[in-house]
């Protein structure tokens, strides 16, 4: 960990480097609802259908408005157990502040107390996370409306930033006082942002800001010393009509695009987490809104492979793994994003032609192919 920063002039951005960061292709990972999943007696089972596959990395989405429900904490204990226990590793999304009810609970800290509450919140999920951390992810997408209750501000979101980094800094102290945990480096990560559209729309209350844009903004106010990672969203699935070859090229032309503008600001040593990337499927051919299996497998196997030789990128993490319920049983066409699924069997979720396509480019057989 990095010494002698000022909470009031510097910002933080960084992660603990995944295992097998020297590797040339970026580790696997799946970005999932794991909390819904263990409510619904279904997270064994998919963290079993995760690692038979051959991915190795979970992202793991701690939102403050259920700590504060009733049990709360001991279901995310529950969840990071059973990821511990199958020997995988999470990158921690920390976000929203206590004190707003699911899932109206993503205004930023504005009052003392709030900013009080967002730090011990932070302090919290990583006491009972380190075991399985290796990167903190602070917020989702405050890019979007519908994740940043206020004004889009990168400087709001910097300051954010800032107090978790603290946080987590403190945490890691106490650790090392208290139990001889000294080797850690637990660190924050720039927060992957939504809507990677090539073409952006203009800020404000009401509208996204540009992924570019808004990283540009926020990068002004950050020191590239203590830059370690950044994350990086990517839904090419936009362009339904495309062809497989037309929508990698436009995955890796939005990598790309955001990949420059970290270089532009000089974090050109920092690692590189895609912690989204996502094609959406449909059941009905002829309804829009979605591609068909074959597609989804192609785009994905050949998305990941694609981006294998991009320097600094350490890990694609797939949105998502398992379809909800909500999402298959649902009117109107099958939207959902899984690679499991819409079939239910006894022991949790189906796999669609892209979970086994995926198994294969890693050589692995899991039962259910």
């Amino acid at each position: 960990m990095k010494r002698g920063r000022s909470i009031a002039t510097t910002l933080v951005v960084g992660c603990l480097l995944l295992p097998g960061a020297a590797a040339a292709q970026p580790s696997l990972g799946y970005n999932e609802d794991l909390h819904a999943l263990h409510n619904e007696g279904r997270l064994g089972s998919v963290l079993d259908d995760i690692g038979a596959q051959g991915a190795e990395t979970v992202r793991l989405n701690v939102y403050a408005c259920r700590t504060a429900a009733p049990g709360g904490w001991d279901q995310y204990d529950a969840v990071i157990e059973a990821v511990q226990d199958r020997g995988l590793r999470a990158v921690v999304m920390i976000g929203g502040v206590p004190g707003a009810a699911c899932p109206d609970n993503w205004a930023p800290p504005h009052t003392g107390a709030e900013w009080d509450a967002w730090y011990e919140f932070v302090a919290e999920t990583v006491r009972r996370t380190w075991p399985v951390a290796d990167a903190y992810e602070v917020w989702n997408e405050p890019n979007l409306p519908a994740f940043w209750d206020a004004d889009l501000d990168p400087a709001a979101y910097s300051l954010v930033l800032t107090y978790a980094e603290y946080a987590i800094e403190e945490v890691e102290d106490q650790l090392c006082a208290d139990s001889g945990e000294c080797d850690l480096d637990l660190r924050t990560a720039f927060t992957g942002l939504g809507r990677p559209d090539l073409e952006c729309e203009e800020r404000g209350p009401t509208a996204a800001v540009c992924p570019r844009d808004y990283m540009r903004d926020a990068l002004a106010l950050v020191s590239p010393a203590y830059v370690d990672a950044i994350g990086i969203h990517l839904y090419p699935e936009r362009s339904y009509d495309a062809g497989n070859a037309a929508a990698r090229d436009q995955t890796l032309a939005q990598y790309a695009e955001l990949d420059a503008e970290i270089e532009r600001h000089g974090f050109g040593e920092a690692s590189r987490l895609v912690t989204e990337l996502g094609f959406r499927t449909r059941t009905d051919p002829d309804r829009c809104g979605g591609v068909s299996e074959d597609d989804q497998a192609e785009r994905l196997t050949g998305t990941w492979l694609d981006l294998g030789d991009r320097p600094r990128l350490e890990t694609v993490q797939i949105h998502r793994f398992a379809d909800s319920r909500q999402e298959v049983c649902g009117a109107g066409p099958y939207k959902a994003y899984g690679v499991m699924g819409p079939d239910f069997g006894a022991d949790g979720f189906e796999p669609k032609r892209s979970y086994c396509a995926i198994a294969a480019f890693l050589q692995h057989e899991p039962p259910k192919c």
